[in-house]
């Protein structure tokens, strides 16, 4: 009897380690870098300010669905949000460049 409790946790404690296991997997791919061509890197924040003018869009015009309201404000918040941040990011780290090699 004592052998049948042991074999059960011991098959519990192997799927609790096979569920903590593909949360890692996850977690990895999750943290990958991503390369993506110079076009498509450069358009980055571009497709954020589209999707943030989409949601305010949707804001005005979507009269029917009271609780997507907020989503779309919310979303399109962080849109800008995000392309304010990448297009600030991207100049500081381009000034850094020009202070360095001593271009204006």
């Amino acid at each position: 009897m004592q052998t049948t409790t042991t074999t059960v946790t011991s098959s519990i404690d192997g799927n609790k380690r096979h569920r903590q296991g593909a949360g890692q997997a996850i977690g990895r791919f999750l943290r990958q870098r991503v390369w993506l061509p110079k076009i498509m890197y450069n358009l980055v924040p571009y497709f954020y300010l589209t999707n943030g003018v989409g949601a305010l869009w949707a804001t005005v015009h979507v009269t029917d669905w009271f609780w997507f309201l907020p989503v779309c404000i919310i979303s399109a918040t962080a849109c800008f949000h995000l392309a304010h941040r990448i297009f600030s990011l991207r100049r500081s780290a381009k000034q850094a460049i020009n202070q360095n090699t001593g271009v204006s």
